[in-house]
């Protein structure tokens, strides 16, 4: 099995909740992406362990 790494930068500047227009302060938008990429970071673990471990 070989090694692949993806990735994708970008900078949020700013953030706005559709529904009722309100501006998200950045420290909150940070704070956001940071969750979403240990989630993904964790999902992903999870599931390379589960193949490797179907073999």
């Amino acid at each position: 099995m070989s090694e692949l790494t993806a990735t994708a930068s970008c900078t949020a500047y700013a953030a706005v909740v559709e529904a009722s227009g309100e501006v998200v302060p950045q420290p909150l938008v940070a704070r956001r992406v940071a969750w979403l990429a240990a989630l993904a970071s964790d999902l992903t673990a999870r599931l390379v362990a589960a193949r490797v471990e179907s073999g």
